[in-house]
């Protein structure tokens, strides 16, 4: 996977409107439960600095917690 973060939809961006994405959900008969998981990680993703990447650099989290090194750390 290519490590390319160039905003698209910024982590900032993102979860500014839950409500479109709790509306979606709901319409769609989706626990909210997602959803909600969803938007932490973009709120935690925008807290430790990446608001500017675009919304996969959340991923780095995710990385990070499980204990895995990306390459571009190396």
């Amino acid at each position: 996977m290519d490590a390319d973060f160039t905003p698209r939809l910024s982590v900032n961006i993102w979860p500014e409107e839950p409500g479109i994405v709790t509306d979606i959900a709901q319409a769609a008969d989706l626990p909210l439960r997602p959803m909600q998981t969803a938007l932490d990680r973009g709120r935690t993703a925008a807290g430790a600095g990446l608001g500017h990447q675009d919304d996969a650099a959340s991923t780095k989290l995710l990385a990070a917690r499980a204990g895995l090194r990306r390459t571009e750390d190396a």
